[in-house]
C-alpha cells in the first residue's frame, strides 16, 4: 500500500502587504487542496552586533517574530480554517525559505521589486526562491 504524504504549502511572512496578499493567497489554495500552511520568516543579526551591543540576539528573534506574527493577523489567517505552523528562522530569509521548500507542493511569495530599479520586478530574496526552491513557486504581485 502506498501512504499519501501531506500536503504542505509554504509561504514567506515580512511584514509587508505583499506577503500579507501571498498569504492569503496561499491560505486559500491551502484550503482547496486540503493542504497545511507553513509560515516562514527568516532573519540575521548582523556582524555588528559585536562592535556594539545595543540589541541582543533575542532583541532581533523577538523582531522577527512580531513581522510574523503581524503577517498572520493582517491576512486574517485564523478565519481561513487550515492547519498553519508558523516559524521564525535565524537565516537569511532566502535560504529560510529554500529549506521550508524542500518536499512542498508550492510556495507563495510577495514580490517586492520597488521604483529605483524599474526593471527589476523582483526583490532580492523572491528573485533567490524564483531560481533555487525545491517546489513551484508564486509571486503574489496584487494589491
Amino acid at each position: 500500500m502506498r501512504m499519501v504524504a501531506e500536503q504542505r504549502v509554504v509561504v514567506g511572512a515580512d511584514g509587508t502587504d505583499f506577503s500579507i496578499g501571498a498569504l492569503r493567497w496561499g491560505l486559500n489554495y491551502a484550503r482547496m487542496i486540503g493542504a497545511s500552511v507553513e509560515v516562514v520568516t527568516g532573519y540575521v543579526v548582523p556582524i555588528t552586533i559585536f562592535l556594539e551591543p545595543t540589541f541582543t540576539d533575542e532583541d532581533y528573534r523577538a523582531e522577527a517574530q512580531a513581522v510574523l506574527d503581524a503577517t498572520l493577523l493582517g491576512a486574517g489567517a485564523e478565519d481561513f480554517g487550515v492547519n498553519i505552523e508558523a516559524h521564525v528562522m535565524p537565516i537569511k530569509p532566502a535560504h529560510a525559505l529554500y529549506n521550508a521548500s524542500a518536499g512542498a507542493n508550492l510556495m507563495a511569495i510577495g514580490a517586492h521589486g520597488g521604483p529605483s530599479f524599474p526593471a527589476m520586478h523582483l526583490g532580492s530574496t523572491a528573485h533567490y526562491v524564483v531560481n533555487h526552491a525545491q517546489c513551484p513557486v508564486v509571486v503574489w504581485r496584487g494589491p
